[in-house]
């Protein structure tokens, strides 16, 4: 079943076109229909783009093969912008080992997930503002329009004798057996031209100044009004407004409804020829009528007017011409229509793009490489139960390995009941700068770690985390900052800020405090509260050397990450600044790694 949804809505104006496209083309071949059949091939169009979202939900899926792009073959799975819950660690030790500490997750993540929705919703939501607005200003004119028809009304008056003998001559002609009342429009109320509306209690309005006509042209004027009642095209004309106002954005929907208005029209005219009106004498009285109107009159939208300037002219040729179709629509046209217009719309609406589902289905794929944009390789080397010494390996096909592919966790193993899963991933990070930050986190972990150690370009990283004991597959997530590193604040030797820090459009705070001697060299105590990405801190000296920082211990608090750094053979006199930089993360996600072997 298709999800309706921002995702669904190209496919959805897609599916509009193709009707509307094929709508043209059927029109173009029934040319030399009556103006009724093509009436009725207009209406179902609309009507088919009106209840083609339901369908598309509801119907059956006819599967059309796309080629899939490169991001949706690719092991690669799209890019993750939620900041780890883990704190960076990275060295550039050949030998050393750095912990990391994972507290304190649910501040940080909800922090990160908040400044993530509004980016990812932000243009959806812009769109459909922009699409409500348009919505609601046709709809709030089709409202104004059905209050100013019902005031005209309100406010009308009786016909006299002469103009009620007319119209009931005029409705027996129609053979119309609803009760259409007819009335005589004030003449402050703006109605300038003969108009009607309503579906089960129609009403026909006629202008003031029709008091003044000759009877060939009230009966002309009433014809067609009763023509446009027999027809039902009142409740045609306001749905098709009602579908202008929900797809007002797309061309091809005002076109059809402008084909609707006019082949409405001119079916109605070949129903006033087909009465027995001369045409010459008909075109007269439309041009009398036309003649009538106040320069500048314009009908109320909710109401169906005899005449408007600009699209007389072309029924006015319609009328003249001969050899023209005239036949009124039959009930065999009729159903005729509604099974064509079924077989356009039912295989439209049944599209689907299969490209999407197998996308999905390569997702179920266990991934066991990852490439990054920024550079840099990271590979699953496997999964054991954690605390790992002694246990089996496997790969992400749960095949078991030979050998355990790292050494073990050398900082004990976590506590946890029954309830949970303790599983350690292990990866090998090949092609990244040496001073790169990596970082992981595990979706639906209760608590974990990661620990790394870096030799050379190579850098293993070992990540354990409890995991529900139903849980069958887990996904982990693995950032690498390795792009350029960009300052957010700087500090005099005293570790007084010298700026106001920001970052990814948000501020941070940063602090710099516990100048000491940490071993004979210069040390301090820094605090931020960047998020997604790695961080730094330099020291520059008096001969404008940069040394940077190496870390001693860090930890999390809250939303505030907390490091020890010193600089090696610096002295607390020698530094000129302190700088602060941060990297952004690039998230790659590893889906569907089993945690268990296969038997």
């Amino acid at each position: 079943m298709m999800e309706f949804s921002m995702q669904s809505a190209p496919m959805l104006l897609g599916k509009i076109t193709i009707l509307l496209i094929s709508a043209f083309a059927l029109n173009f071949l029934l040319r030399r229909a009556s103006a009724s059949v093509r009436n009725i091939l207009w209406t179902a169009a609309l009507a088919g783009a009106l209840v083609l979202p339901l369908l598309s939900v509801l119907g059956p899926a006819w599967r059309v093969r796309a080629p899939l792009s490169s991001a949706a073959t690719s092991p690669i799975v799209k890019m993750m912008t939620q900041p780890s819950a883990v704190s960076p660690v990275s060295s550039n030790d050949a030998h050393g080992i750095a912990p990391a500490i994972a507290s304190s997750k649910i501040e940080q993540g909800s922090h990160s997930a908040l400044s993530n929705d509004r980016r990812s919703w932000s243009w959806p939501l812009i769109l459909g503002l922009v699409w409500l607005t348009g919505t609601l200003s046709i709809v709030v004119q089709i409202a104004v329009g059905l209050r100013l028809v019902d005031q005209a009304w309100r406010n009308s008056h009786a016909l006299d004798g002469r103009m009620t003998r007319i119209a009931q001559e005029a409705q027996a002609s129609m053979r119309i057996a609803r009760h259409v009342e007819v009335c005589l429009a004030d003449a402050r109320s703006g109605i300038a031209a003969p108009i009607m509306w309503g579906a089960w209690r129609p009403v026909v309005l006629l202008p003031s100044q029709s008091t003044d006509w000759a009877d060939e042209c009230v009966r002309a004027a009433l014809l067609h009004e009763f023509a446009h009642i027999q027809r039902w095209d009142w409740p045609s004309r306001i749905a098709t407004q009602a579908i202008c106002a929900l797809y007002w954005f797309h061309p091809l929907v005002w076109m059809a409804a402008r084909q609707i208005r006019e082949t409405s029209e001119r079916a109605c005219d070949d129903c006033v020829l087909n009465a027995g009106v001369a045409p010459a004498d008909y075109a007269q009285r439309l041009i009398d009528v036309l003649r009538s109107i106040p320069e500048g009159a314009r009908p109320p939208r909710a109401a169906i007017a005899m005449a408007l300037p600009n699209e007389t002219e072309g029924r006015i040729r319609a009328v003249l011409a001969s050899g023209l179709s005239r036949r009124a629509i039959t009930r065999k046209w009729a159903i005729s229509g509604m099974l064509l217009a079924l077989a356009i719309i039912l295989p439209i609406s049944a599209l689907r793009l299969a490209a999407k589902e197998e996308s999905t289905a390569s997702d179920s794929v266990p991934t066991s490489e990852i490439r990054y944009a920024g550079g840099g390789k990271v590979q699953l080397l496997g999964i054991t139960d954690y605390p790992a010494p002694g246990k089996t390996w496997w790969n992400a096909d749960g095949k078991r390995l030979s050998a355990p592919p790292i050494d073990p966790d050398p900082h004990g193993s976590m506590s946890f009941t029954g309830k949970y899963t303790a599983r350690e991933f292990a990866f090998r990070v090949t092609g990244a700068p040496s001073d790169a930050g990596v970082t992981t986190d595990v979706p639906g972990e209760t608590s974990g770690g990661m620990w790394t150690r870096a030799d050379k370009a190579v850098t293993t990283v070992a990540v354990n985390a409890l995991l529900p004991i139903e849980a069958r597959t887990a996904s982990v997530r693995v950032g690498l900052a390795a792009g350029p590193w960009e300052t957010l604040n700087k500090f005099d030797p005293w570790g007084l800020s010298m700026g106001s820090p920001s970052w990814r459009g948000h501020s941070v705070t940063i602090g710099v405090s516990d100048l000491s001697l940490f071993s004979g060299s210069a040390g301090l105590t820094v605090t931020n509260t960047v998020v997604d990405g790695a961080t730094r801190v330099v020291a520059i000296d008096q001969h404008n050397i940069v040394h940077v920082g190496k870390g001693t211990s860090s930890g999390v608090s809250g939303t505030t990450q907390m490091q020890s750094l010193h600089f090696e053979g610096m002295k607390i006199s020698d530094i000129k600044k302190i700088v602060f930089q941060a990297r952004p993360y690039e998230w790659r996600e590893f889906k569907n790694l089993p945690l268990e072997p296969q038997k």
